[in-house]
């Protein structure tokens, strides 16, 4: 656990020096964003189903309070079922935002505090964004833990698409750390609807290769 830490440390350290990504920008009032993801992995990781589906939905609440749903499912059904409520900082270069979620975790009652750390970028000519998303998540059943970073760097190819790249990382109480990179594309399909493409490896002993399909839309 010490590892993640530290990455958690060196990377919040990184970003310190508009709302172009969901995550540690306020959604505006009144106002939905939505994202339905499916991954299809290669079957080289036993433990881990075939099937892998999610749902993200933001709503803004007030000018800096946005509520979060947070949904899992695999082969046995909901997995995953958690409800955020996140306050932002007053907007700068630098984009701070805390959570707090409770729901279940493979029908364990959780509760999982968030740290979020988002910066609007250019490269290139181009626009783009930079995120760290540190969070815990406390099982309130058997008393255990576990931390996650995700990390995201991603550049507005232009005015329909948007390319970017993740780093996830986690790591359970008492387990080993567990990395994963994936590259994605998103495409304009209309209006505020667009298609997610995307390719993820584990880098770590036993990951596997998955596949992503997904939609955004914001209304």
């Amino acid at each position: 656990m010490k590892r993640l830490y530290a990455l958690c440390l060196g990377l919040c350290l990184t970003l310190t020096g508009g709302a172009v990504w969901p995550g540690a920008w306020p959604r505006e009032t009144g106002t939905h964003f939505s994202a339905f993801t499916l991954r299809v992995t290669d079957g080289s990781a036993p433990a881990t189903p075939r099937l892998l589906a999610s749902l993200y939905h933001e709503y803004g609440l007030g000018e800096r309070t946005t509520l979060t749903l947070d949904l899992g499912a695999a082969r046995n059904g909901l997995d995953r079922a958690m409800i955020y409520l996140r306050q932002a900082a007053p907007g700068g270069d630098v984009q701070l935002s805390a959570a707090l979620g409770l729901g279940t975790v493979e029908g364990h009652p959780t509760v999982s505090p968030r740290l979020l750390i988002g910066r609007g970028l250019s490269a290139f000519g181009r626009s783009g964004w930079a995120e760290a998303v540190a969070s815990a998540e406390f099982d309130l059943q058997t008393g255990g833990y576990a931390g996650k970073l995700d990390l995201t760097l991603g550049l507005n190819a232009g005015p329909d698409t948007k390319t970017y790249l993740q780093l996830f990382a986690y790591q359970a109480q008492g387990g080993d750390l567990s990395l994963r990179a994936e590259a994605s594309a998103a495409f304009r399909l209309r209006d505020e609807t667009w298609l997610d493409l995307g390719l993820s490896r584990g880098l770590t002993a036993g990951g596997d290769t998955r596949l992503k399909v997904g939609l955004w839309t914001s209304f």
